[in-house]
């Protein structure tokens, strides 16, 4: 089993807090189920103990134009999400229009903290070092795991109490795999292996480990 520790250093309210926890903690269960993970356990505030992974909310170690990033300290897997750059808590969620039941106008979702938090926690889990690389696709290239950055900006609303909770999808083994077998992501975003969504990106390693953008 996998404990994960989440600390706000910003001063985020107790309820929004929670809030944010439990729709984690929803999608969690989604991300070690689709990969075979061990079960994760939360605890919150505090200090980490040894071996715990960390999730910060943070202005701390702020990267120019991300949201948040996962790395590898000290032996285990952290992250560093930002309020201020996130801008919302929860995200936004739109309702599809639909008129005489013809779609005019699709859902719309637009990110926020909770959505970042899913993100970096998802690949935690799934490339804990950051350094799983792929089979290798047509290409003869081997992609970093990064299971949230290929589907990237295909999203799901979750409710908690009356708050919108935007999630991220995420890929799944069979993306990484030229002969895998559908579902190739949580929210069937990916319709095939190693084919990104509009607003994907990725990475594939050279024979010599450097990475080069796909």
């Amino acid at each position: 089993m996998t404990t994960v520790r989440i600390i706000d250093e910003t001063g985020i309210s107790e309820s929004n807090f929670n809030t944010l926890v439990t729709a984690v903690k929803y999608f969690t269960p989604l991300v070690t189920k689709a990969w075979s993970l061990p079960n994760v356990t939360f605890v919150t505030g505090g200090i980490p103990a040894t071996g715990e992974w960390v999730i910060y909310l943070t202005e701390r170690k702020r990267v120019s134009g991300a949201t948040g990033f996962h790395t590898f300290e000290n032996g285990v897997p952290v992250a560093y999400c930002s309020p201020q750059a996130a801008y919302r808590l929860f995200g936004h969620y739109s309702k599809p229009l639909v008129i005489k039941g013809k779609q005019l106008v699709a859902a719309q979702y637009t990110e926020g903290l909770v959505t970042t938090i899913c993100h970096e926690l998802a690949e935690m889990l799934c490339d804990p070092k950051i350094s799983t690389v792929s089979a290798v696709d047509k290409n003869g290239h081997t992609w970093l795991v990064e299971v949230c950055d290929h589907v990237f900006g295909a999203y799901s609303n979750y409710v908690v109490g009356t708050t919108n909770c935007i999630l991220p999808d995420v890929t799944t083994p069979s993306f990484y795999n030229l002969n895998g077998t559908a579902p190739f992501s949580i929210l069937g975003s990916a319709t095939a292996p190693f084919t990104m969504t509009p607003k994907g990106y990725g990475y594939y390693r050279t024979s010599t480990g450097q990475l080069v953008k796909l």
